[in-house]
């Protein structure tokens, strides 16, 4: 999950957790399309953050 994470957006995740999956059936291009959607919850380093704040973003 974290290389995934990296490699798509280029951020730093800490303590992914899964917090549900997504079933998806839908018509496309005269077909039915199927997937998983996988949704966690994680944490970042949040580059903006002021001096003495949490330094970590909670993502979902």
């Amino acid at each position: 999950m974290q290389r995934e994470v990296k490699e798509e957006i280029n951020v730093d995740i800490i303590e992914p957790k899964l917090i549900g999956i997504i079933e998806n059936i839908y018509p496309f291009d005269g077909q039915i399309g199927h997937e998983y959607d996988f949704i966690y919850e994680a944490y970042c380093h949040h580059m903006a953050a002021e001096p003495g704040a949490d330094h970590h973003r909670r993502i979902v």
